[in-house]
């Protein structure tokens, strides 16, 4: 049972460190050059406004289906609970995407940035 008790504390705390660090991770690519920049556990909404700010418009390639009405440009979704789907962005020459879940375990209530492949 002390084993029980163990694993389920030293659980709890790798969950909540891994929590801490996922929602105040920044991804930036300032040092390449590019000024791509969003916070994970950030709105969607709020990483667009952000990145449309700086130059990079969002957009729904050639040939792809969306997979939302507010935001067309939402699109590869996968299948299941903890699914996840892509948005593109672009500037100039350069191109980037991001991944973004609406709902899934985190019953997330509006799409949430959640990395980038």
């Amino acid at each position: 049972m002390k084993h029980k008790a163990f694993f389920l504390a030293l659980t709890l705390v790798v969950v909540a460190s891994v929590g801490g660090y996922v929602s105040s991770h920044k991804n930036t690519k300032q040092d390449k050059g590019v000024d791509f920049t969003y916070t994970v556990g950030d709105t969607y909404k709020n990483t667009k406004d952000n990145l449309s700010k700086k130059g990079w418009t969002s957009y729904l390639p050639e040939g792809s289906v969306s997979e939302d009405k507010e935001f067309p440009e939402i699109e590869s979704c996968g299948k299941g609970i903890d699914a996840v789907c892509f948005v593109n962005f672009k500037k100039g020459e350069q191109y980037e995407h991001i991944i973004v879940q609406k709902g899934g375990r985190s019953n997330y209530e509006t799409w949430v940035v959640i990395g980038q492949e």
